[in-house]
């Protein structure tokens, strides 16, 4: 198969998921977070005084929602840990309870200049937390 009998729409899509896995793969550190439903919406809380911690707390709390942090071969942690307290307070959390934290191995379809494709393993950490609102 050669790039010019791929269409144009796909194309774009395979150029546009080649740059987000490279962009996970080369030092990087992608976060989202996802509210829980029927869980108000809190205002934001300061980024600072979050606390991430890997078991439930020992005051009681409530779920406000899921936060992942994608990783990148080269981060260091201050840098995961700023981007899972700025997801959490986001939320209005102010606990980051890790419930997953794990490599994960991505085949990347990767292709030459005459069109030739070929997989090449990528290796990111996948983190899962639950944004938490102590009482």
């Amino acid at each position: 198969m050669t790039f010019s009998s791929v269409s144009r729409p796909v194309a774009g899509g395979l150029l546009l998921l080649a740059a987000l896995v490279g962009t996970v793969g080369c030092s990087s550190v992608y976060s989202a977070s996802k509210p829980f439903l029927g869980v108000p919406a809190l205002p934001p809380s300061d980024p600072k005084l979050v606390q991430i911690i890997a078991r439930d707390p020992d005051r009681p709390f409530e779920r406000l929602g899921e936060v992942y942090v994608t990783v990148g071969d080269d981060a260091k942690r201050p840098e995961v840990e700023a981007a899972l307290r700025k997801e959490v307070a986001a939320l209005g959390g102010d606990v980051a309870i890790v419930t997953q934290d794990q490599m994960a191995i991505l085949n990347v379809v990767n292709y030459d200049f005459h069109g030739f494709a070929y997989v090449s393993p990528q290796a990111s950490r996948q983190i899962v937390a639950v944004a938490a609102k102590l009482k």
